[in-house]
């Protein structure tokens, strides 16, 4: 959404269309996204095991700076 904004610059019809566009793009993803969690249980898994290396590798990383 913030790329559709920063792309559109003036022009304000292209981004109503874009942020039109962005929006009905997310729902439709979330809904089907949503879906195959509840069909697949380990998709999330896989998305938790995701946001842990990052939120590790994250903390890690602020340790060696300060250090």
């Amino acid at each position: 959404v913030l790329g559709v904004a920063g792309a559109a610059g003036d022009h304000y019809l292209l981004l109503i269309f874009g942020l039109i566009l962005s929006i009905i793009l997310m729902a439709t993803a979330a809904t089907l996204i949503s879906k195959w969690i509840k069909e697949y249980k380990w998709i999330g898994w896989i998305g938790l095991l995701a946001i842990l290396v990052v939120a590790v590798e994250l903390i890690y990383s602020d340790i060696i700076i300060f250090v």
